[in-house]
């Protein structure tokens, strides 16, 4: 996974636009609603920073009403029909939101081009986030598809691109095997991390379960395998073994400078273990 940077969005702001982009009388007197909430939204996106920052995610409940009159119903129409389809307002909060994925690449699975914002906490489950930036985060569309919509679990809620930054572990690796097809790679959390830290590796384990992020790993490596195998037979056979093995390290050093958990870098660290795999 791959950190971002925190959008800088008050989301004062956003209730104050969606609030004024709604006639008077519409919804159930919606518009009022919005503006005598703002303060009671913005104390919980503040008090939802505080506790992403501490790791506290069991202070976040499930429940069906915003500060006691606005319904979940009412605050997921807010994001589908004034924070994504009003231009003003998406050109303001939703596309700054996307940007902060610089180079576009889904920072949940590093394949995908991100294509819409998720909510980690669902916004039909916990409504009261549904328009806080903090809880709205760049991914591609298959890893939104994967997540659905959620409760947290105790104790192993999934990783959060702006407030977990992991990639001072190394905690993705491969495990190389043969089977009826050839050299198969199969991805995992490293069970050393379980030893130093057992939340975040269960966090780790979720988060890897929840996107279907074993399955998308195995099909990109499947592939890298397919196009190279012959020329990494090649290399291996003509060059001594220190030689290739210094070739594969290039390449992982400099992937890993710009990210050193991806399937990729995974699948490198392992055939730099398993050298010998490559003349079988």
């Amino acid at each position: 996974m791959k950190h971002l940077q925190k959008p800088k969005i008050e989301v004062d702001k956003i209730v104050d636009d969606c609030a004024a982009s709604y006639r008077n009388g519409t919804r159930n007197g919606l518009k009022q609603k919005l503006i005598d909430s703002k303060d009671y939204l913005k104390q919980a996106s503040t008090a939802y920073d505080s506790a992403a920052e501490n790791g506290n995610w069991e202070m976040f409940k499930p429940h069906i009403t915003v500060n006691g009159n606005i319904s979940s119903d009412d605050m997921v129409n807010v994001y589908d029909t004034k924070f994504v389809r009003v231009n003003a307002i998406r050109n303001k909060y939703y596309d700054k939101i996307m940007s902060l994925a610089r180079t576009g690449k889904c920072p949940i699975c590093g394949i995908g081009h991100v294509s819409t914002l998720d909510h980690y906490l669902a916004k039909t489950i916990y409504p009261t986030y549904a328009i806080t930036p903090y809880n709205l985060v760049p991914i591609c569309r298959d890893c939104n598809f994967e997540k659905h919509d959620a409760s947290l679990e105790l104790g192993s809620s999934p990783l959060h691109p702006y407030y977990d930054d992991i990639d001072s572990y190394i905690w993705l690796i491969v495990l190389l095997s043969f089977d009826e097809n050839g050299l198969v790679a199969k991805y995992d959390v490293n069970p050393e991390m379980e030893k130093d830290n057992p939340q975040l590796y269960s966090r780790m384990k979720k988060h890897m379960s929840l996107f279907g992020l074993q399955k998308a790993y195995s099909i990109q490596s499947a592939t890298e395998i397919t196009e190279y195998r012959e020329l990494w037979k090649v290399h291996r056979l003509e060059w001594k073994k220190k030689a290739f093995e210094e070739y594969l390290r290039a390449s992982l050093e400099s992937k890993e400078r710009f990210q050193r958990n991806t399937w990729h870098t995974a699948l490198l660290r392992a055939l730099i273990k398993n050298i010998d795999l490559l003349i079988n």
